[in-house]
């Protein structure tokens, strides 16, 4: 497999995970389970399936839950991770990286009305009973992960999702943006494009939100209680995430093309980080930033862009409004630190065959379920049940790799950096790589593994 081919297919797999924006989708129909299996496993693949565990899942799961673990900050859960696989018969080590990352500070933003009142956002999420790490003194600030460092004071334009045909929109439509800042709602282009963008029309600055709208059905107006007393979302959450320029290319964005060694040489990383600076704020902190803009500038109806409008009580008029500004800043601590791969190899009887079955392990929150924490409890439990069949002399056809990557999140660096110091062996040998980052189907990941692994 061509080097830069396999580098493609480890980037889209991962992409189309976690690090995109996230998006309501219509849940699957929900189908019986079957009492018997459609196809009969062999003795060793019963071995497999039957090994997992719903009780020891819960357990690594807490554990993967109830501890920060943002990028390069958790060394201890990454040796944990390694600690468990070699339990279980794999040959596990930690494989670390010095990349570039960034750290949040500081932020603010108020908004200053034409009479001189001013609205200040609180950047923050609610502390709940119900969900103890909400409150946890670690918690992590809501912030951008590699956002520009700066402050802007402008009047302000809302600029739909922040594609360059919405911004083509409000050119023609006479809306002024040099020097103004944008406010996009998430969905359509990847985060760090619509800060990109915003700067290629001449803005300051980049306040980005997320809108009922993408929620489907799943809101408080149509009867669902908001989390944590139901599934809705809960007024006060943010969605954090990179704005890298994923789309140029992934990984340390300071060391394109090779890993990120201790002594590795440093590029310029402006081709794929902005130049402005970002924030993220809850539906909540964007319901008066938008209703500051009703009846200026062109109403959203009359915009016709695709999904312009959302689902909050506001015109989604694009502004500005005179005298209406913004101001903002963002503060981050940009660092070269170590992050932590764990990885875990059963070698094969053909070692020219290698399945790599790998999920991120960072984390923007100290909880967080599902994603990614459900796939890091889950490959536990793999390397347990592989265990199972070891002790019972079983020897896999194909080396199985696993592998936990550090600071997915960011922009796939964990997994870049290690594809990019593999690749050649990557490239001779890999027939498939599984990414398991938000599972909970756990009996279909169970009989896709042991498919595979045979």
């Amino acid at each position: 497999m061509h080097p830069y081919i396999l580098s493609s297919l480890l980037f889209a797999t991962l992409a189309s995970s976690c690090i995109r924006d996230h998006a309501f989708h219509r849940p699957r129909s929900l189908v019986k389970r079957q009492s018997t299996p459609l196809v009969t496993l062999t003795s060793d693949e019963a071995i497999l399936a039957n090994s997992f565990d719903n009780n020891s899942l819960n357990d690594w799961n807490y554990y993967y839950t109830h501890g920060a673990h943002l990028a390069g900050t958790n060394r201890t859960m990454a040796q944990w991770t390694a600690d468990r696989w070699s339990e279980n018969g794999f040959q596990a080590r930690l494989d670390e990286y010095m990349t570039y990352l960034n750290y949040p500070v500081s932020h603010s933003l108020s908004l200053i009305y034409p009479n001189g009142s001013m609205y200040k956002a609180s950047l923050d999420e609610a502390v709940l009973m119900e969900d103890e790490t909400t409150s946890y003194s670690d918690r992590i600030p809501t912030f951008n992960g590699y956002s520009f460092t700066g402050n802007a004071t402008a009047e302000y334009v809302y600029v739909g999702r922040g594609q360059v045909v919405d911004f083509e929109a409000l050119v023609s439509l006479g809306v002024p943006l040099e020097g103004k800042i944008a406010l996009a709602k998430y969905g359509g282009p990847f985060r760090g494009l619509k800060v990109k963008n915003a700067a290629l029309y001449g803005m300051i600055g980049c306040i980005l939100f997320t809108d009922l709208g993408d929620d489907g059905n799943i809101t408080e107006a149509n009867g669902y209680a908001s989390y944590p007393d139901g599934p809705a979302r809960n007024p006060t959450s943010v969605q954090r995430g990179s704005v890298q320029f994923l789309s140029t290319y992934p990984g340390d964005p300071t060391t394109p093309g090779y890993p990120s060694k201790q002594d590795s040489p440093r590029a310029d990383k402006s081709p794929v980080v902005p130049s402005i600076p970002s924030l993220p704020i809850s539906y909540a902190e964007a319901i008066p930033l938008l209703r500051a803009l009703d009846g200026f500038g062109t109403p959203g109806s009359q915009v016709n862009r695709t999904r312009w409008v959302g689902a909050l009580n506001v015109t989604y008029s694009t502004g500005p409004a005179p005298g209406a500004t913004l101001s903002m800043s963002n503060v981050m601590r940009d660092a070269i630190t170590p992050i932590w791969d764990a990885v875990g190899i059963i070698n094969g009887t053909n070692q020219d065959e290698v399945l790599v079955i790998g999920n991120h392990r960072d984390a923007w929150i100290v909880g967080g379920a599902a994603d990614p924490n459900s796939g890091s409890a889950i490959m536990v439990e793999l390397s347990k049940a592989f265990g199972k069949l070891l002790a019972t002399g079983w020897k896999p056809k194909r080396t199985i790799v696993l592998c936990s990557w550090d600071a997915e999140e960011y922009g796939l660096v964990g997994s870049t950096e290690w594809v990019e110091e593999h690749i050649d062996w990557l490239t001779k040998s890999t027939i498939a790589y599984l990414n398991i980052d938000n599972h909970s189907d756990k009996h279909h990941e169970e009989n896709r593994v042991a498919h595979n692994a045979k």
